[in-house]
């Protein structure tokens, strides 16, 4: 009868080894720096590639050190894993606007551009989702195919639903539709700046959903049948989905005046909640939930890293090679 065992707890450290009599039949039982090396080394894999470390990985004599999370990170395996993860956050589900994020966050990632370009690089998507410089581009939010699946129904052609997500996407912003009655989903701008219970969240605050909905292009075909759904295709008669320039301007944020998406864009990549939040979508991406506060230290290791070089696999490394990566349960 065995009666050694391994308590391996969670983590790659901490490991501890108890035992009655030895078996003499019973395999021997690894130095617990080993089982913590394996231990993190399957910890890391998964993490970064979704699957079992390979032989380096298993033989490093430190798996998170930096030079096998480098090399990790230059994987197709992590690429299409990290990409994939991003665009299912930052999207309300599979569909052809995934589709769109997942290939620019893995063109910005393989090309090691800073990940502000994600969200305002000069970039086109085309049919086989290959990405191609262009002037026009805007990250993903100028896509037609993201611009159709968030056109959102506003009887007016605000794109309201476009400026929540992009302020999700950006910033990290939550809110709950609330409304105060059937009527309501259908009302214009003028009663949504008149009505309490709506103007604190769209005209109130520094980033108010029609505030930035009035720098976004405006949708001019017809508003969905149903608006509380936020219905995903708004087809004009012709089957397409139009839309027309923005001309507003407007003081946004602390004084600055904006005159359009780009400059909304420039604005919010430049502000420490996008730093924040870039780093809140790391953590989930490495450890599978949201930061807790005990994982301060390699949060803000997260952070000082995409200050210091803006590029989101430093940020990825600064948690993934932290002294605690590899003690968690």
């Amino acid at each position: 009868m065995l009666l050694a065992s391994v308590a391996l707890g969670g983590g790659c450290s901490g490991d501890t080894i108890s035992s009655g009599t030895p078996d003499p039949d019973a395999s021997p039982v690894a130095p617990p720096s080993e089982l913590a090396r394996e231990r993190c080394a399957v910890r890391v894999g998964i993490a970064l590639t979704g699957t079992a470390p390979d032989a380096e990985l298993r033989a490093a004599e430190q798996p998170s050190d930096l030079a096998q999370l480098a090399r990790l990170m230059q994987t197709d395996a992590f690429r299409d894993r990290f990409a994939g993860f991003v665009a299912a956050e930052l999207n309300d589900g599979v569909s052809d606007a995934s589709d769109v994020t997942y290939a620019i966050v893995r063109h910005v990632v393989a090309s090691g551009l800073p990940w502000t370009e994600v969200f305002r690089g000069p970039f086109l998507v085309d049919e086989e989702l290959a990405v191609h410089e262009d002037a026009q581009g805007l990250g993903y939010f100028r896509e037609p195919l993201w611009l159709t699946h968030y056109a959102g129904s506003e009887p007016e052609g605000y794109m309201l639903r476009m400026a929540y997500r992009m302020l999700n996407n950006v910033l990290g912003v939550t809110r709950s539709i609330q409304v105060a009655d059937a009527g309501a989903g259908m009302a214009g701008a003028n009663v949504r700046e008149s009505d309490p219970a709506c103007r604190g969240c769209h005209f109130d605050e520094q980033y108010g959903l029609d505030r930035v909905a009035n720098l976004l292009p405006q949708r001019t075909s017809a508003p969905a049948v149903a608006p509380a759904t936020f219905s995903v295709e708004v087809p004009s008669a012709e089957g397409e989905v139009l839309f027309k320039s923005a001309t507003a301007d407007g003081l946004y944020p602390d004084g600055v005046l904006l005159r359009g998406d780009a400059d909304l864009l420039d604005t919010m990549v430049e502000s420490p909640q996008f730093t924040f939040h870039a780093c809140r979508v790391v953590t989930t991406f490495l450890y599978g939930r949201a930061e807790s506060t005990a994982e301060a230290a390699p949060f803000d290791a997260c952070l000082d890293a995409l200050t210091a070089s803006g590029l989101i696999t430093d940020a990825v490394a600064a948690i993934a090679s932290h002294p605690t990566f590899c003690e968690q349960d």
